[in-house]
């Protein structure tokens, strides 16, 4: 199992922690164990940064237009977890609309791309995936993680690493080799477990 470098892992625990709400770390001095459950109800709005946006649960993607193709892969999702760690590898697929949640860093590829076309891509790469693509040569072509994509980086996750909640959902549930996709703030995972 590889590794994240030290850059990558600080790149995706600054994402991780503009995602989080209150109640996601114990203070100092005070325990929460891997149990515990997170808050069920957004935390108020706060000034600026996508910490005032609530995080959608696991299940269909909001916005979806009807009769499309489900891009987020539920049945994956609507499993209970089949491990406590998992390495993964992703591909970050982006769109023009979640710019904010980047503050500053968006990929200029997502710039351009509404989400329409970021569904399309994102289910045309888990297909190619799915069918025995290198995941690797995917992940440099169209992953727009600048803490994974260059090196093919895989990332360890277990329930309490320093992810946001549907990419830990998704990591935990995938058995190994399977591809899945799911929806964060910062876009679509399509996500493979390597381990």
């Amino acid at each position: 199992m590889h590794r994240p470098t030290a850059p990558a892992v600080l790149a995706l625990v600054l994402a991780a922690a503009a995602c989080r709400t209150p109640g996601d770390t114990p203070e100092a001095g005070e325990e929460r164990t891997p149990t515990a459950p997170a808050p069920t109800e957004p935390p108020p709005p706060q000034a600026g940064g996508i910490e005032a946006a609530p995080q959608a649960a696991p299940g269909p993607a909001a916005g979806q237009a009807q009769g499309t193709p489900t891009v987020e892969s539920s049945e994956v999702l609507a499993r209970e977890p089949v491990t406590a760690e998992a390495a993964v590898k992703h591909v970050l697929i982006a769109w023009a609309d979640l710019a904010p949640a980047f503050r500053g860093g968006i990929d200029p590829r997502a710039v351009a791309r509404s989400q329409a076309d970021a569904d399309r891509l994102a289910l045309e790469i888990a297909e190619k995936a799915r069918s025995g693509a290198d995941f690797d040569a995917l992940m440099r072509e169209h992953s727009e993680d600048p803490g994974s994509a260059a090196e093919a980086t895989a990332y360890t996750v277990t329930a309490d690493a320093p992810f946001v909640p549907s990419f830990k959902a998704m990591a935990l549930r995938l058995k190994p080799g399977e591809v899945g996709i799911v929806r964060s703030p910062f876009g679509w995972h399509v996500m493979k477990r390597t381990a």
